[in-house]
């Protein structure tokens, strides 16, 4: 008997994955649940016939089509972290703070700059005489002054104040220079003052630094 083409063509999709002895064996096929196929003892696959019935010394044996997927498996390792990226490029500089005032002042024989008021405490610089002066006063017992103070090329002198004229005067012909934190402990203000003052020439004097509030 000749098989039939739709027999053959299961045979030939199953025959690798065939059990010999076996009542059902699984591979994968087309759609449906399941195909009968005819099987000899030597696990060769037969055609069956038109009417569905197996040769002579053949056994129908059922193939189960491909069930459905599995569930997803477990996330695999982490990876090895990659190499460290290069460092970026330096940011521009920042701008001053609002609390910071920079200091730029030229005096001459005639006018004065204040560079300081915090109440009644004002420091006052200007050139007399060819002569850098600093001159600071307050009206209040209440001043705290620290810091350092030099004139010229001379020694660094550390400050610790409290009186009403908290600075009797600085004065020198070359330079003058200050780092004080100054307090007026009734309004309980502060400032960081930061001030060097030079002798230009004849009776012009600079005065640059920084003052913060």
């Amino acid at each position: 008997m000749r098989p039939s083409r739709s027999s053959v063509l299961v045979a030939v999709g199953v025959v690798a994955g065939l059990l010999v002895g076996g009542g059902t064996v699984a591979v994968a096929a087309g759609a449906g649940s399941s195909v009968k196929v005819c099987t000899t003892s030597k696990g060769l696959v037969r055609g069956a016939a038109a009417n569905g019935t197996c040769p002579k010394k053949t056994v129908k044996r059922t193939v189960v089509v491909q069930g459905p997927a599995g569930a997803a498996g477990p996330a695999g390792p982490a990876g090895v972290p990659g190499p460290s990226g290069a460092p970026g490029a330096p940011g521009a500089t920042g701008a001053a703070g609002p609390g910071t005032t920079d200091i730029d002042y030229v005096s001459n024989n005639t006018s004065g700059v204040t560079v300081l008021q915090l109440g009644d405490i004002s420091l006052t610089a200007h050139c007399t005489g060819g002569q850098v002066n600093l001159l600071g006063f307050s009206n209040s017992s209440a001043i705290r002054l620290s810091g350092t103070h030099a004139v010229g090329t001379g020694t660094p002198v550390s400050d610790r104040a409290s009186s009403a004229a908290f600075m009797p005067g600085l004065q020198h012909s070359d330079s003058v220079w200050v780092d004080w934190l100054i307090t007026n402990q009734t309004t309980h203000e502060s400032v960081s003052l930061q001030l060097f003052g030079t002798h230009e020439t004849g009776n012009t004097c600079r005065f640059t630094g920084q003052l913060t509030k």
